[in-house]
């Protein structure tokens, strides 16, 4: 029985390494992509209401998920970021395709 604990924490803090380290690039990712957003909102005026859409759909994920486990509650916060991430990404090079 306390094997199989020690393997449930064990488990637990690599997972949240793993997300921890994912996280910090994503963040990296993130900050590229506000880059790219002022830089967008300079060249085609981006409306405030999108960009609040954008901000709150982020800190709804990242402080109203249940919190039932650390490692799963960062794990799925990071799988909704990489959605909202990819979705960005798209629409982003969507905008400059149009752009140039």
């Amino acid at each position: 029985m306390q094997e199989i604990f020690i393997d449930i924490i064990i488990s637990n803090i690599v997972l949240f390494i793993i997300a921890i380290t994912v996280s910090l690039f994503f963040l990296i990712d993130i900050l590229l992509l506000l880059l790219i957003i002022i830089k967008l909102i300079v060249c085609v005026a981006i409306t405030p209401i999108v960009l609040l859409l954008l901000i709150s759909i982020f800190f709804f994920f990242f402080f109203f998920v249940p919190i039932i486990d650390i490692a799963t509650t960062v794990i799925v916060v990071i799988i909704v970021v990489v959605i909202i991430i990819i979705i960005i990404n798209i629409i982003i090079i969507i905008i400059v395709i149009i752009i140039h």
